[in-house]
């Protein structure tokens, strides 16, 4: 596992795609595509099972040839021997520690960060209390994320004219937001699936909607960006933005409007 992420890692695919603008200011805001988008060819989360890859699948255990972030694995299999592969075009930060001061009488929890590539274990959900409570506690904005987590991030800033794979299939006010997914693993007898962590509300915020958690996490996010911006910076964001514009159920929430 490694800590480093860097622009070579993103030259393959320039090479094999010479077309494709370097800067993310280059690619135009609207144009008439099929909705094809770069990284539509590029490595999905993926997991391993004593290093073979698992065999996508619906929830139900029917196969598929396409990601659902579901797997077949063999009944039985240790949580110690799976693992998960993490795309190189995708950003992801491990939570290492994390240390408390008393700041005009409240306690103010601060996260250190580590940015995380190649293989990592993500931890697993038993049930929905273990994810929604912390020592006995309900989780708020303001509970320090767990030591060991990964989750993984990205910025946008979403304008009129902003699309993921349609124009105008995004209807989020303008602004400035940050997509933040905690990872974690849910286990049946033969399917495993990768998802966001029950404790956390959501996964898009405006900036200023960022949770207090993950203030460190966007500092730690601007440091690495400054020094090693990727060309798929905002995929995530724009996928989450089209996602919510469909879907009634979020369209309207606060952090979206």
């Amino acid at each position: 596992m490694s800590n480093k992420t860097t622009s070579s890692s993103f030259e393959p695919y320039f090479k094999a795609n010479p077309t494709t603008p370097k800067d993310p200011k280059d690619i135009p805001t609207r144009t008439t595509s099929t909705g094809i988008r770069p990284e539509d060819r590029l490595p999905n989360l993926q997991v391993l099972v004593k290093a073979t890859r698992a065999h996508f699948c619906e929830a139900s255990g029917d196969k598929t040839r396409y990601y659902t972030g579901s797997f077949l694995i063999p009944e039985g299999t240790l949580d110690s021997d799976i693992q998960v592969i993490l795309p190189e075009h995708r950003r992801f930060w491990q939570a290492t520690s994390y240390g408390c001061k008393d700041i005009g009488g409240r306690s103010i929890c601060v996260t250190e960060w580590t940015s995380v590539t190649d293989k990592v274990s993500l931890p697993r959900v038993c049930s929905h209390s273990l994810s929604t409570y912390v020592n006995g506690k309900q989780v708020t904005a303001v509970t320090p994320i767990a030591i060991g987590s990964i989750v993984e991030i990205d910025m946008h800033h979403i304008s009129k004219t902003s699309k993921y794979r349609r124009y105008k299939d995004i209807k989020l006010s303008e602004g400035n937001y940050f997509y933040v997914n905690d990872l974690c693993i849910f286990r049946g007898a033969s399917v495993l699936s990768i998802g966001t962590n029950l404790s956390q509300s959501d996964t898009l915020y405006k900036i200023h909607d960022l949770p207090p958690r993950y203030r460190s996490l966007q500092q730690a996010y601007f440091a690495l960006d400054k020094e090693t911006p990727s060309p798929f910076k905002g995929t995530m964001v724009l996928q989450t933005a089209a996602y919510k514009s469909r879907n009634p159920r979020y369209r309207y929430r606060n952090h979206a409007k």
